[in-house]
C-alpha cells in the first residue's frame, strides 16, 4: 500500500470517528434538554399532587380557611399550577399561615373560593409546610344561641371535621335504623345557611335499646326531617358504639 493510499484511510477513519463523536455528542446533548424541561415538570406534578393528598409524613390534621388562590405562573397541559394561602387552625397553639402549591382545573375553579373552610395536615415541625386533604364546606356564620355556654369558634371547626373524618370512615359500616331523641343546632351555619347539628337517636344495638350522639351538616331544605320523633338511619362506630353518623331520613 503507499503512503497516499494509507494516508488517504487514515483520514477518512479519523473523520468518521470525530462524525461520531459529534454525533454522540449531538445526541447527548438533544437528550439532556428533552429530559429536564420533563423531568422539572414532573417534579412540580408531584410536589402539586403531594399537596393535594395531604401527604406529609406525620402531618396533623386541621381545619384552614382558605385566604387566597393566585396562579404561580407554570401550566401544564393547560392546566395552572396555583398557590394557596391558608389561616390553619391547630387543636393546640394559635392559628398561623401556611401554604401549598397545585393543579387546578378551570372547572374546579368555581369551587375553590376564599373562605372556603378545608381539611389540611401540617408538619408540627415546619407549620408552613401545608397541605390540602379535601373541603369541609363554607362557613357561613357562627352565632350560638347560648355564647356564654357554647364553645369557641375554633373547636367547633374541630368538631365539625372530626364529624366528617368519622362520616368518611365509617362509608362501609352497616345502617341500622333509629328515631331522633334531640335534635340541637349548634350555631356553625355551613354552605347555603345549613346548620350543624348533633342529634341523640335511640337504636337497636347488637339487640339491645341504645342511644347514640351524631353530629353532621344537615341541608336546610331537609331541616325538617331531622327532627325529634323522626326515623333515620345512622351507621355506628365499631370502636365506640355510642358514637354514629347520620346517613339520611327514613
Amino acid at each position: 500500500m503507499s503512503p497516499d493510499v494509507a494516508l488517504a484511510l487514515g483520514g477518512s477513519a479519523l473523520s468518521m470517528v470525530l462524525s461520531l463523536a459529534f454525533f454522540v455528542v449531538m445526541f447527548a446533548v438533544m437528550l439532556v434538554a428533552t429530559l429536564i424541561p420533563i423531568g422539572l415538570s414532573l417534579f412540580f406534578v408531584f410536589r402539586s399532587l403531594r399537596g393535594m393528598r395531604g401527604n406529609i409524613k406525620n402531618g396533623r390534621s386541621a381545619p384552614a380557611e382558605l385566604v387566597s388562590v393566585s396562579r404561580t405562573g407554570l401550566s401544564i397541559n393547560g392546566v395552572p399550577q396555583v398557590r394557596a394561602q391558608l389561616r390553619v387552625h391547630p387543636v393546640e397553639g394559635p392559628p398561623f399561615t401556611g401554604s401549598t402549591t397545585f393543579m387546578l382545573s378551570p372547572a374546579q375553579a368555581g369551587a375553590l373560593q376564599p373562605g372556603n373552610l378545608l381539611h389540611v395536615q401540617y408538619d408540627p415541625a415546619k407549620p408552613s409546610e401545608v397541605a390540602m386533604v379535601g373541603a369541609i364546606g363554607q362557613v357561613e356564620a357562627y352565632a350560638p344561641s347560648q355564647a356564654a355556654a357554647a364553645p369557641p369558634l375554633v373547636p367547633m371547626l374541630h368538631r365539625l371535621l372530626a364529624s366528617q373524618l368519622l362520616t368518611a370512615s365509617l362509608q362501609r359500616a352497616p345502617e341500622v335504623q333509629g328515631v331522633i331523641v334531640t335534635a340541637t343546632e349548634l350555631g356553625l351555619h355551613c354552605s347555603g345557611k345549613s346548620p350543624f347539628m348533633v342529634f341523640e337517636v335511640a337504636v337497636e344495638a347488637g339487640g339491645e335499646p341504645a342511644t347514640v350522639k351524631a353530629e353532621g351538616v344537615v341541608s336546610q331544605l331537609s331541616v325538617d326531617r331531622y327532627q325529634a320523633g323522626k326515623s333515620v338511619w345512622v351507621r355506628l362506630a365499631p370502636g365506640a358504639p355510642r358514637d354514629a353518623v347520620l346517613v339520611r331520613a327514613a
